[in-house]
């Protein structure tokens, strides 16, 4: 057994340096192709594809515990590698005659795609492999189902063809994004954490939670957000700064479950803040054929109005359940270090993309600024071996990405084949009977469910073929239509079903995920209405209004969201009695149609009751109210 042991040891050292290796010849070539064209367009997706396939099979074996296994796994790798170079030499015929495949290709076409959907369903789960396989289904034996769902009959070579060797599909605009602007992206966010930069953001969330009652949960709030904007991952955002920010919290006496719930909220947001926004930023800029700068700037406001959300909603909690202030003591120096780590290469990154350069090449020229001002400290200056393990760490996220990402491209071709994105949309606009209300509530309730367990590039890459379409039939601008179905493709993360981040959360703080997950939903809920809002008056994506209507709209969004935040919390000075949610309730209602629909006696009616209700709590003196503020604590 011990001989069995070192045979094994032995081969998974080998695995590792080859992944090293193999890590290595992908940055170069990645960095190869930010410079220059190279081979061109789709040689260079095709050596991506290549690059991923190996590099997967390669952390699956690795992580693979039967030797069997990692043999089958490592003979899979001369066959991608078989692949990608059956590509290459057929690359013009199998161009100028797509769809009409060759037996040969039929055979390359069906490996490869099983390939790719089987690491995606290793690394991401069976939920969206098997919205594929629903997807192929459908595409091969649709043509049997009777009426508007239906759709002409294709030969099985004709689908292969389309979804692989036709270089559409896996060779889409999808991978095209992984190979341009996803890889550098991940390779930059992947080598903050080796700098201390965490460390960082802790400790300025500390920082902020001194002067605020119940401050462990703004420094997660604040802390959370800088590491999620870096990551944009909210599950495992979670799972890295929770750690540390939900014990701090249940020791400072905020339930565990409303520790979870803030952790999770406090990390999804991070996936909406410029300038990175969960990279799905610039898909969608691709999407839409415009300037990612634009589309940054137009994601400020929002992701300013959650942060308003989960931040006022911690501080009514914390004067609700009268949590003291964070004693903790601030450790300045990591601060000072740490600052010039992240602020330097950030602003490097802003601003060369709002001067419409490239993402890729942004991405590179601020990887090479962050590892020059790392260095030139002895505190941030990260070890051979941390760096080595980075850029590892890097490019196996970025490859696993890429792969999603592919598997995303024979999903929007085959929706472009069987044209199931206009059957949804003619079905969004049956069900609704035309009403616009009904429609956008049917592509939230889409948006969330076709979301659910994935990270929100894949999400929102789903939900931006299969959802937005379905709004811009309607008469959504289609800029506004991607927000809409984006920002719920991000909530999908502490949204039931599924709800990731709560799940990750209610783990790290020993308690039930169902509970999380309520009070998650409690703390966001009032976000919510934001995509709504946008829809109807646009100013938060700063779309030119009059400056009277665009003063209207902001001041009635903020003061819904307010109210929401009353009711949902049962507090705001004091402790509310039911009418008096209630109350708030109608009048955060009231609030964003005022705003929606430019109404301004709403506005005044809202505001009236909004003061009626305050003042009528301010003087009521009633068993079971809780001045909350006259409170101290040590």
């Amino acid at each position: 057994m011990k001989e069995q042991g070192e045979v094994k040891s032995s081969f998974d050292r080998f695995v590792e340096y080859a992944l090293y290796g193999a890590a290595f010849l992908m940055i170069i070539f990645q960095t190869a192709i930010v410079w220059s064209p190279l081979f061109g367009p789709l040689k260079n997706q095709n050596t991506h594809l290549g690059f991923c396939l190996s590099i997967m099979f390669l952390v699956i074996a690795l992580k693979s515990k039967r030797m069997i296994s990692k043999l089958i796994y490592i003979i899979c790798i001369p066959i991608s590698i078989g692949l990608v170079a059956y590509m290459a030499i057929h690359i013009d015929r199998l161009t100028m005659f797509a769809g009409f495949p060759e037996f040969f290709d039929i055979i390359v076409g069906i490996i490869m795609v099983s390939f790719v959907l089987f690491i995606v369903w290793k690394q991401w789960g069976i939920v969206f492999p098997g919205l594929v396989a629903i997807g192929l289904i459908y595409a091969l034996w649709g043509h049997h189902i009777p009426g508007v769902l239906g759709h002409p009959p294709f030969e099985f070579g004709y689908i292969i063809s389309n979804i692989s060797v036709g270089f559409q599909g896996i060779y889409g605009m999808m991978l095209n994004v992984s190979v341009n602007t996803v890889f550098m992206m991940i390779l930059f966010g992947s080598l903050f954490s080796i700098t201390g930069v965490n460390n960082f953001f802790i400790e300025i969330g500390n920082a902020i939670g001194r002067y605020v009652r119940g401050g462990s949960g703004q420094t997660a709030v604040f802390s959370s957000s800088f590491v999620g904007m870096v990551n944009a991952a909210p599950v495992a955002n979670v799972a890295i700064t929770g750690a540390y920010t939900i014990p701090m919290m249940k020791k400072s006496g905020y339930r565990p479950e409303t520790a979870a719930a803030i952790e999770a909220a406090a990390s999804t947001g991070g996936s909406l803040t410029p300038p990175v926004m969960g990279v799905a930023i610039f898909l969608m800029a691709g999407f839409l054929g415009v300037s990612y700068g634009d589309l940054m700037l137009k994601g400020i406001l929002p992701a300013v109005a959650y942060y308003f959300v989960a931040s006022l909603s911690v501080l009514l909690i914390a004067h609700r359940e009268n949590i003291p202030r964070q004693i903790t003591k601030i450790d300045r120096r990591v601060i000072v270090k740490n600052a010039p780590v992240f602020i330097i290469p950030m602003a490097v990154f802003t601003i060369l993309l709002l001067n419409h350069l490239s993402a890729g090449y942004v991405s590179l020229l601020s990887t090479i600024v962050l590892l020059f001002v790392a260095i030139l400290q002895r505190e941030t200056r990260p070890s051979l071996k941390e760096l080595f393990k980075a850029l590892r760490d890097g490019v196996a996220m970025a490859t696993n990405l890429g792969l999603a990402m592919a598997s995303i491209g024979i999903f929007t071709k085959v929706i472009s084949l069987t044209g199931a994105s206009a059957k949804l949309t003619l079905f969004v606009s049956t069900i609704s009977s035309g009403s616009v209300i009904i429609s956008l509530i049917l592509v939230m309730v889409l948006s969330i469910f076709l979301s659910c367990a994935m990270p929100p590039v894949v999400a929102y890459l789903v939900v931006a073929m299969v959802a937005a379409p379905s709004l811009t039939e309607m008469g959504v601008p289609l800029e506004t239509a991607h927000f809409f179905v984006f920002y719920y493709a991000v909530l999908s993360a502490i949204t039931p079903p599924v709800a990731g981040a709560s799940m990750v959360g209610a783990q790290l703080a020993a308690t039930n995920y169902i509970k999380a997950g309520i009070e998650g939903i409690k703390l966001m809920v009032p976000f919510f209405l934001v995509p709504f809002f946008l829809v109807f008056n646009p100013v938060l994506l700063l779309q030119s209004q009059p400056v009277m209507s665009a003063i209207l709209a902001f001041s009635a969004l903020i003061l819904g969201l307010v109210s929401g935040m009353f009711a949902l919390q049962r507090f705001s000075f004091k402790k509310c009695k039911h009418y008096h949610a209630g109350l708030y309730g109608c009048t955060s209602i009231l609030f964003v149609i005022a705003g929606c629909y430019h109404r301004f006696e709403f506005f005044l009616i809202a505001l009236a009751l909004f003061g009626g209700t305050m003042f009528h709590q301010w003087i009521k003196k009633e068993e079971g109210y809780d001045n909350a503020y006259i409170k101290t604590t040590v």
